[in-house]
């Protein structure tokens, strides 16, 4: 959802993904592309990042989408975090749960275009209060575009993401896709998230494949890590991980 749709245990991303991805998991910009009218989809995953400052991750995290119509579709995700800090030790709980509704308002020939809102919450307090997810209410405003020629797919975003309490932020992302085979998608971005009134700007990479395995059935995996930080050096990200499987009916 995703990612920024979705917010990682204490880390904000972009959205998730739909059919036909151009990108959304398992990277972090989103596409503009819609699931058909009375069609699911349900992506299971294991998604993890290394910081010095502490390691993160969501097992599982679940997503499940529905096509309303030929433009606009709606999902839900809910994930199981752990937190892992120095000194600290690990404990686990709820994430945030996130809501999100896509909206294709364009598309013709090659092109794409969707607003894609979302806004994510607590689960539990106890999640809160034992630190493993802010205790933020989050309204995201995203627009996509997705462009497709041959075997290639690109894909971009822009959203605003503004927070209860905390500094909002920015969000920009470019992501790339070539078919290279009949059930093998490679794919790439870059992204940053850029907080308003901050100085702490952040531009990370991710590299991922997207390969269908059954009728309806995919497998996702990619890796990311940083380019620039204006972080704390314990705060920078030093890896990103993600494997999970999409599921989709007609």
């Amino acid at each position: 959802m995703n990612q920024y749709s979705f917010r990682r245990v204490m880390v904000p991303v972009a959205g998730w993904f739909s059919c036909s991805a151009i990108a959304g998991p398992p990277m972090a910009t989103d596409d503009a592309g819609v699931l058909a009218q009375g069609g699911w989809e349900y992506t299971l995953a294991y998604e993890a990042e290394q910081r010095d400052s502490g390691d993160s991750a969501s097992a599982p995290s679940l997503e499940v989408a529905y096509g309303f119509n030929d433009e606009l579709q709606g999902s839900v995700s809910i994930a199981r975090a752990t937190v892992d800090e120095p000194g600290s030790g690990s404990r686990s709980d709820f994430d945030a749960i996130g809501f999100e509704g896509k909206w294709q308002f364009y598309a013709q020939d090659n092109l794409s275009l969707a607003a894609v809102p979302s806004y994510s919450l607590p689960l539990t307090s106890s999640s809160t209060d034992r630190g493993i997810v802010d205790d933020v209410r989050v309204l995201s405003l995203p627009v996509v575009a997705s462009w497709e020629q041959g075997a290639w797919t690109l894909g971009g975003q822009v959203a605003y993401e503004a927070a209860s309490s905390g500094p909002n932020a920015w969000f920009g992302g470019i992501a790339g896709g070539y078919q290279a085979s009949e059930a093998l998608k490679l794919l790439a971005e870059v992204y940053q998230t850029r907080t308003v009134g901050a100085d702490e700007d952040e531009t990370n990479w991710t590299l991922g494949v997207d390969v269908a395995v059954a009728e309806g059935l995919a497998f996702l995996a990619s890796v990311g890590g940083s380019l620039d930080s204006d972080l704390p050096d314990a705060d920078e990200l030093d890896q990103t991980w993600y494997l999970g499987f999409r599921y989709e009916t007609r």
